[in-house]
């Protein structure tokens, strides 16, 4: 029966080849049978699972789950923001262990364009497993004045533990940076 074939890897193997063997459709007169059809088969099945893995790493890029116990952890976007450093240079020393550079930044208000931007993960089931991604955030605006965000990653995404979580907490209640006003004339 087919439920057979199609639980049984031997059965599958067998029926490939037999349908190598013979063909299974015809394109412009031409039957592809042997080593063209095992290409055709071949070409579709990278497709199949090309296009599967895309779809999925794009469906989870940026997501986060825990291991600890086994649950997806909540974004909070935006958690921390900071203007951008002058020297890019402080960004390339950033680690999962070493956020220290960001501490020399003052914190900005999400209306100041451009500016780094801290998304963090925290997983609600534990409290105990933390994740952050530095981006730099600003608004674009296109030929017809339509204004679009555009986010760039800094760093992927680190899983960070509880001190260095709460340390980013500190930074983000310290007060924002007033931008200085342009002079009345």
């Amino acid at each position: 029966s087919l439920l057979d074939v199609l639980f049984s890897p031997a059965a599958i193997w067998e029926l490939a080849r037999s349908i190598n063997e013979i063909g299974w459709y015809t394109i412009k007169g031409m039957t592809p049978t042997g080593a063209v059809l095992w290409t055709f088969w071949g070409i579709e099945a990278v497709a199949i699972v090309l296009g599967t893995a895309m779809f999925s790493i794009s469906a989870l890029g940026d997501e986060v789950f825990c291991e600890r116990c086994g649950q997806w952890m909540s974004k909070i976007a935006g958690k921390l923001r900071l203007e951008l450093p002058e020297d890019g240079a402080q960004l390339e020393k950033l680690a999962p262990d070493n956020l220290g550079p960001l501490e020399a930044l003052a914190t900005v208000s999400p209306d100041e364009n451009p500016h780094m931007r801290l998304d963090a993960w925290e997983c609600q089931a534990c409290r105990d497993n933390f994740a952050v991604q530095v981006r730099t955030q600003a608004v674009v605006y296109d030929k017809k004045g339509k204004a679009e965000e555009k986010l760039e990653d800094v760093t992927p995404i680190w899983v960070i533990n509880s001190s260095v979580f709460e340390r980013l907490g500190e930074l983000a209640h310290r007060p924002s940076r007033v931008r200085a006003e342009a002079p009345v004339e």
